[in-house]
């Protein structure tokens, strides 16, 4: 679905608000260490109260956040067929209803692991110049009246009008729409929450769907968060039948600094790129809605037209 792409929007909002006093520099010192590649299997133990007060300081941070912009280092993993896609992002922000979210696939492929018998690592292909090779996949924006979204397989933008409850539910919808603009009273309602795991530089958080258009979407979330700065550094998506996994890792955050406006403004690309405005007539979903899937994975092209939305 659509909304797969916004995932990572979702994802990343509201723990990245960082206060400004707090300064940029420091956050990005408390980026530079990853976490564990898969959360901790063993649960600690917490007094009661322990998830309520990260989810008020979470709600306190989220209300500081102006502008967000953040790189995005996505890998979709297939449990089934132990296949593994990956693929480098860019996303931003804008309060109340403006987003933006690029992705570009990585090429490459599976290959055995040289240094464990029996398994296969995803190894990108390089060009000449050393640098992996990217491929524009999908562009998606919300303009704050309208969701554009730009299909570089098919060369295809579709775009959905908004009226003002479905803008709203249009960033809204998703595994994680409390990180943005958390609020604890709502997070509660929508989502079981439990923090399973903390130490002195991170809280690991469970997160179950309760309402049925979320476990439509996933069946577990889980967030390494930077307890000192309230900062995302990964957060995990399971499906519902648990046999896919979606791993973001979050970089180079700026939070409350200037946004490229143009990121916000839908473009109608020149020849040969198709426009379709409302595809499907008035009940048709749109991003954020349950709306169009893609059949096979898009064979990207490489972007080049100036016109089509920025990086």
């Amino acid at each position: 679905m659509v909304i797969s792409a916004l995932v990572a929007l979702a994802a990343t909002g509201s723990v990245l608000a960082l206060a400004q006093d707090q300064g940029t520099a420091r956050a990005g010192a408390a980026r530079k260490e990853q976490p564990a590649a898969r959360p901790a299997q063993a649960a600690q133990e917490f007094p009661p109260g322990a998830m309520d007060e990260v989810l008020s300081q979470w709600e306190i941070q989220s209300k500081k956040l102006r502008t967000l912009e953040v790189d995005i280092q996505r890998t979709d993993t297939d449990r089934a067929w132990g296949d593994e896609s990956q693929f480098s992002g860019h996303a931003a922000f804008q309060s109340p209803d403006l987003a933006y979210v690029d992705y570009r696939k990585i090429k490459g492929g599976m290959q055995a692991d040289p240094k464990v018998k029996n398994k296969e690592i995803f190894v990108a292909e390089k060009a000449k110049d050393g640098k992996r090779i990217e491929m524009p996949f999908e562009t998606i924006l919300c303009t704050g009246q309208e969701v554009w979204q730009y299909r570089y397989d098919v060369k295809q933008v579709f775009i959905w009008p908004l009226d003002r409850d479905a803008r709203r539910k249009a960033l809204d919808e998703g595994p994680l729409p409390f990180l943005f603009r958390m609020r604890a009273g709502d997070a509660k309602q929508r989502y079981t929450m439990a923090l399973r795991r903390q130490d002195e530089k991170l809280s690991l958080i469970e997160i179950a769907p309760k309402l049925k258009e979320d476990k439509d979407v996933f069946s577990t979330a889980w967030v390494y968060l930077d307890r000192k700065y309230l900062v995302p550094k990964r957060i995990f998506l399971i499906s519902p039948d648990k046999s896919k996994i979606q791993d973001f890792i979050l970089s180079n955050i700026k939070a409350n600094e200037p946004v490229r406006q143009q990121y916000f403004t839908g473009v109608k690309p020149g020849k040969p790129w198709k426009i379709q405005i409302n595809p499907g007539g008035a009940q048709a979903d749109g991003p954020g809605l349950k709306g169009a899937r893609r059949k096979a994975d898009p064979q990207a092209v490489d972007r080049r037209d100036p016109q089509v939305a920025p990086r």
